[in-house]
């Protein structure tokens, strides 16, 4: 392979004259390759408060002689390159990743910059985040241009038409056909919090007698957590999620509804947990919908009384579940619907006949989000029911049927990394 090595002279003249020669062919070569400056729109950016990042991008761009970009928030006919941005993390670990797509919502490059403390980009790293994309995105650009179509011979070539920036409302540039960032959920939340609660369970037998339990209602205290491993993954993996979470009654005991005499207290354990494994499916940026399967324990234990034995609910639970993000990761509402394929149902069996079927399900719909500076929150609402059968004999009575319920608010505070 063949070289050419070049001495610069040392004396000033035939420096300054090396450096000009330099200066005009990077100014051809620039001129014939960019003679046509690439359309571009700065898209919205997704995150807390980055209006100044955008403004601070777009700034940048508008700086290169390469673009011709929009004004923000108003848009180019024909644009073809489209920069959107996604600030993630907290605090002195804030990240902005930057995005170039083509109009047919390619992705061309990608780069990230740190964010200070003043909640502003290093004019230096921003500009060398910039410098990153352009280079990935710009040849490309030009290559997919179609080659130019000579004009046909004529005595005055026509003048070409001005094209003035549209102005674009504000509602439709939402709309854009350019693909914006997606919305990542926090890639983990632990919440702690207290459950307003209660249980009314019944049992019918074949004489028509009916003996049940009412506690109305009594606190329990949670601990839960949800992860999304893989919520920067821009493919299927950011759809994982896993939750876990376990319960503990506090403060709470039995006695026989209207004694007379001295009522006796029984001692009271309730408690429960479990957890689920699913995938949530993005629509939009905006809602997510999935299924779970997961598996639970319920346990009601009761000392032994002449009413009501203990019961213990083991059971898998498959789940319907929607998220509908109305402020982003701020404000989400959560809906779910699960059934509950019970494993057993301990001491009642044997107390109300040898045999028989039992299933339940839940219906539950919260409010949660999390804060940019970590703080997470949950608020929800619950309605669980358990359904029995009984057959033959009983060791307390010859059951028939029988239900098991309750109503669940979970009011909880915690942290989230997002």
């Amino acid at each position: 392979m063949e070289a050419i090595r070049v001495f610069v002279s040392q004396s000033p003249f035939s420096t300054l004259l090396i450096l000009a020669l330099v200066v005009f062919a990077s100014g051809v070569t620039s001129g014939s390759i960019h003679a046509q400056p690439v359309k571009a729109v700065v898209m919205p950016f997704e995150g807390n408060q980055v209006n100044h990042l955008r403004a601070q991008v777009h700034e940048a761009l508008k700086a290169d002689s390469r673009l011709e970009v929009a004004p923000l928030d108003e848009r180019l006919p024909q644009a073809e390159l489209f920069i959107s941005g996604n600030l993630s993390g907290r605090g002195s670990k804030r990240t902005l990743s930057l995005f170039a797509y083509d109009a047919n919502g390619n992705e061309l490059g990608s780069a990230t910059v740190r964010i200070e403390r003043s909640g502003r980009a290093s004019a230096q790293e921003l500009a060398k985040a910039i410098d990153q994309i352009l280079n990935l995105a710009l040849p490309r650009i030009i290559q997919s241009r179609p080659p130019p179509t000579p004009p046909p011979p004529q005595a005055t070539p026509p003048p070409e038409p001005i094209e003035k920036p549209l102005p674009l409302p504000k509602d439709e540039l939402e709309k854009h056909e350019a693909p914006q960032a997606q919305v990542s959920p926090p890639l983990f939340v632990f919440l702690l919090g207290v459950v307003p609660r209660n249980r009314s369970a019944e049992i019918r037998d074949t004489s028509g007698e009916t003996r049940g339990y009412d506690s109305g209602f009594y606190p329990e205290l949670i601990a839960q957590f949800e992860l999304r491993p893989l919520a920067r993954d821009p493919g299927v993996g950011r759809a994982l999620f896993l939750r876990g979470f376990y319960s503990h009654a506090v403060g709470i005991g039995s006695r026989e509804k209207d004694c007379t005499e001295e009522c006796q207290n029984y001692s009271t354990v309730f408690f429960r947990g479990g957890g689920d494994l699913g995938m949530l499916g993005d629509l939009g940026g905006i809602v997510e919908l999935g299924v779970g399967i997961g598996f639970g324990f319920e346990a009601y234990q009761l000392a032994r009384n002449p009413i009501l034995p203990s019961v213990e609910y083991p059971y898998l639970r498959p789940a319907l579940r929607a998220r509908f993000r109305l402020a982003q990761e701020l404000f989400v509402l959560d809906a779910e619907v699960a059934y509950r394929s019970l494993l057993g149902r301990e001491e009642w069996t044997p107390a109300f006949g040898r045999s028989g079927d039992a299933f339940g399900m839940d219906i539950s719909g919260g409010l949660s989000g999390v804060f940019g500076f970590g703080l997470a929150w949950r608020a929800e609402f619950a309605w669980v029911h358990y359904w029995h059968q009984f057959s033959g004999m009983g060791l307390m009575a010859s059951g028939k049927e029988g239900s098991d319920s309750g109503i669940r608010i979970t009011l909880a505070l915690g942290a989230g990394i997002q």
